[in-house]
């Protein structure tokens, strides 16, 4: 996306794109590279979201544009989003089927990233 598509999204789904892509790149990311020990190379994944969401991809590509839009939404107070989500990231695991756990399937939990402090996140702030 080009920099005049940026300025004229939508400001929320604009917010939501870059904190997705933040929680992405801390979560997701820096759990595979510490799992695999993978340091330097860059990694490769499939993400399904929204059109409207287009511009995720930029976002994780560039931690700067992705600080900027944080930074942004941040000193408006995250208008028009829910800013006690922020900081929590819905993760699912499965559990297999064995004989000593007969209760298997999809497992949801919410989790505290720790991004955010209140609304501002730590690295900008």
């Amino acid at each position: 996306m080009g920099e005049l598509s940026h300025q004229e999204q939508d400001p929320e789904i604009s917010a939501r794109s870059a904190i997705s892509a933040e929680k992405i790149v801390v979560s997701l990311v820096g759990k595979i590279r510490q799992e695999r020990n993978i340091r330097n190379r860059r990694l490769r994944f499939g993400l399904l979201y929204g059109f409207g969401h287009i511009d995720i991809v930029d976002y994780l590509t560039s931690s700067q544009r992705r600080t900027e839009a944080i930074s942004h939404h941040q000193e408006r107070g995250f208008n028009g989003l829910v800013t006690e989500d922020l900081d929590t990231l819905l993760k699912y695991e499965y559990v297999p089927p064995d004989s000593t756990n007969p209760s298997w399937g999809w497992r949801a939990k919410i989790e505290n990233m720790g991004l955010f402090d209140g609304t501002k996140l730590k690295k900008i702030s």
